[in-house]
């Protein structure tokens, strides 16, 4: 359980449905003392827990120099990653193997896997030290090796299962370093936003807003234990990494 004193967080992606949602319920939270939020956009926000940067999961250059940026001696109880791509102008699942190309392949897993796991690389030093923090990677239950009954989706599927991997892999090492981190991964179910509008009439899935899912995530995070670090939970606590 998380304890009384009053937390600083950092959002990467808050200009997302998800991360936009998740910004909005910690703005609310009166635990909550400061807010560092992350995106490549502006933020249309007026709150004094808000300190707002421009990152790029993209570009190592920019995650370099948002960390560096950061007041000196700070620390996060809980750093939540809530970026991610499964379609653009130019990019779109592909149904078959005959539809792989190279370029969108890579443009997947750059912003998918490389890109949170050098987030991982540049902020994992900001975790609190010794104490109880966490750092929550959206991914997906498609990432599941076991779980695949239907094929398809091959860029966004691998993407997500090499991010499971980071996400286990760095939990083994920080494990090492303090072990009073968890290092987890979530799946925050079927959410109604942009990435998932083009979908949602064909899925039999229920959809949640994205305020919902954000209410299940936070739970979660507020209530994971050093037990579940290197997981994959789902909305409803389930781990899904296999």
């Amino acid at each position: 359980m998380m304890t009384n004193f009053k937390k600083t967080i950092a959002i990467i992606g808050t200009t997302g449905g998800i991360g936009q949602a998740f910004l909005d319920q910690y703005i609310a939270d009166e635990q909550v003392l400061h807010i560092h939020s992350f995106a490549r956009r502006d933020l249309n926000i007026n709150s004094e827990k808000v300190t707002h940067h421009y990152i790029d999961i993209c570009n190592e250059s920019t995650i370099k120099t948002a960390t560096e940026s950061l007041p000196e001696n700070l620390h996060f109880d809980i750093i939540i990653v809530a970026t991610g791509i499964l379609h653009s102008d130019t990019i779109q699942p592909e149904k078959t193997i005959k539809s792989l190309r190279q370029d969108n392949f890579l443009d997947v897993l750059q912003t998918n896997t490389v890109g949170p796991s050098l987030i991982l690389k540049y902020f994992l030093p900001y975790l609190r030290p010794k104490k109880r923090s966490v750092f929550a990677i959206l991914s997906a239950r498609v990432g599941s090796i076991s779980d695949n009954r239907l094929g398809g989706w091959y860029s966004y599927r691998a993407s997500k299962a090499g991010l499971n991997m980071m996400i286990k892999t760095t939990a083994i090492e920080q494990q090492r370093i303090d072990p009073e981190h968890i290092i987890i991964g979530l799946h925050p179910g079927s959410v109604d936003t942009i990435l998932s509008k083009p979908y949602q009439k064909r899925s039999k899935n229920t959809f949640f807003t994205p305020k919902q899912s954000a209410l299940y995530l936070v739970k979660l995070i507020n209530n994971c234990t050093q037990d579940d670090s290197g997981t994959i939970l789902d909305w409803s606590g389930n781990n899904i990494l296999s």
